[in-house]
């Protein structure tokens, strides 16, 4: 995402390698786990990896600060999966210098204090997070529950502005990255309002069901769908196809999509939109209507939930 804002913004940009490698020890898993088994056993949440490496963020802006010449800048951090909490920490460490955070694929609600210490947990340490917000996944985020993200955003005093990618795994690389991070940063530094979607309900009728929002924003909207969805793999929700329909405007902030057939299990409202020359989505969290029941995806990063790789004989062995 930097050299694409750099180079279309004149922005300094700067990409963190996190965790990095040392003496040829580059498993990040390794001290992942270290300094989470070291916080357990001390108590001390200075000590586990959420906060040990939210630190090298904080020495990015200082290395930042330094070649740029300015005493004080403000910087936009993001990063995936546990990376996010990561940047979301850093935050609270020096709300002063962190203007925002794009927290990505990490859905995690975390209820186990003896592996995760409520002073690093996002939930309880949001009041010491002074700036804005964006959280950026996607529908088939493996590793998590269906629904986490929104019942996430349930229990944020302040509700994170969101783009959920409509199939789409634990990854970072869809388009819409690209676009929203560039879009974010006009929005945290150069003004750009960002779209509010509200109001959300839908109606079954003999047919088919409509589904309606309110959309509010002074942008231009390119286009506002509603997506759908089918669950054939209770409890675990993996690699369903969303369905998208067109949201037509109905009066004033009013949007309505129309999906024939039978009553979807889940849904969402995503809306692209256009402002100083520059685009840019948001969508709303997955809306749960028939209540089927979820469990954690198996954290697989790409195939089908009936396909597996065949192991080589190298890794048999």
């Amino acid at each position: 995402y930097a050299e694409p804002i750099a180079a279309q913004t004149g922005y300094p940009a700067m990409a963190l390698q996190l965790p990095g490698d040392y003496d040829g020890k580059d498993d990040e898993v390794t001290w992942l786990y270290y300094f989470r088994e070291l916080a357990k056993k001390t108590g001390d949440p200075l000590t586990h990896d959420f906060f040990r490496s939210a630190v090298p963020f904080i020495q990015a802006i200082d290395v930042f600060s330094g070649v740029l010449k300015e005493k004080r800048i403000r910087a936009i951090i993001g990063g995936h999966s546990k990376r996010a909490f990561y940047a979301y920490n850093a935050a609270a460490i020096d709300p002063e210098r962190v203007a925002s955070v794009i927290y990505m694929g990490c859905e995690a609600l975390y209820t186990d204090i003896n592996n995760y210490l409520p002073s690093v947990n996002p939930v309880y340490i949001q009041d010491f997070v002074k700036c804005p917000v964006f959280y950026i996944g996607g529908t088939d985020e493996g590793g998590y529950e269906m629904f986490n993200i929104t019942r996430l955003q349930q229990v944020m005093k302040t509700p994170w502005t969101i783009e959920y990618v409509p199939n789409y795994r634990h990854e970072a690389r869809s388009e819409r990255h690209f676009l929203d991070w560039r879009m974010w940063t006009s929005h945290i530094f150069d003004g750009r309002p960002v779209t509010k979607i509200r109001n959300l309900s839908y109606e079954e009728t003999p047919e088919g069901t409509r589904f309606r929002a309110n959309i509010d924003t002074p942008n231009k909207i390119i286009q506002a769908k509603v997506w759908t969805v089918y669950c054939d793999d209770v409890p675990f929700w993996r690699d369903l196809v969303w369905y998208p329909v067109l949201m037509q405007r109905k009066e004033g902030t009013l949007f309505e999509g129309y999906v024939e057939g039978i009553l979807p299990d889940a849904w969402l409202v995503e809306v692209k939109d256009i402002a100083g020359g520059t685009a840019g989505t948001v969508s709303t969290p997955p809306q749960d209507i028939t209540h089927k029941e979820t469990q954690v995806r198996e954290p697989h990063f790409s195939g089908a939930r009936l396909w597996k790789p065949k192991k080589t004989e190298d890794e048999k062995n």
